[in-house]
């Protein structure tokens, strides 16, 4: 991993078309991460993808993939991750830039093939699978 931030600045907040939680470089490969602690309305975290689709689609150049973990709070994990697949296929993104995965998945395994697509909800995938 070469780069990891997670706080922003004054002007990177004026400045800013969406927020992430986190944000990392490992390799040539750049990653937002969201972390759906489950405690949004899906309409909240419907608009956050609409923002990352935007920009991706003004900015073809700064390729990025958007990595969603979930924690369950009102409803199941299983239940929250499907209802986000749902969200990204609806959405029609690309689906190898949107992964979704469990948090706690993603903490015991990070490099691990734990995360998921819309085209295909069966965990299947790692970070190390996915092209520059």
């Amino acid at each position: 991993m070469t780069h990891w931030d997670a706080y922003w600045d004054e002007e990177e907040k004026r400045n800013a078309k969406f927020f992430y939680d986190r944000r990392m470089v490992l390799g040539d490969k750049v990653f937002v991460i969201e972390v759906d602690r489950g405690t949004e309305e899906l309409n909240r975290f419907e608009d956050k993808i609409r923002k990352y689709v935007s920009y991706s689609a003004n900015n073809p150049e700064e390729w990025f993939y958007v990595l969603i973990t979930v924690q369950g709070y009102r409803s199941s994990v299983e239940l929250r991750i499907q209802h986000i697949l749902d969200i990204l296929k609806k959405k029609n993104v690309h689906a190898f830039q949107y992964l979704v995965a469990s948090h706690e998945a993603v903490l015991s395994d990070p490099l691990g093939k734990v995360w998921a697509i819309w085209k295909d909800p069966t965990p299947h995938l790692s970070l190390s699978d996915l092209r520059a």
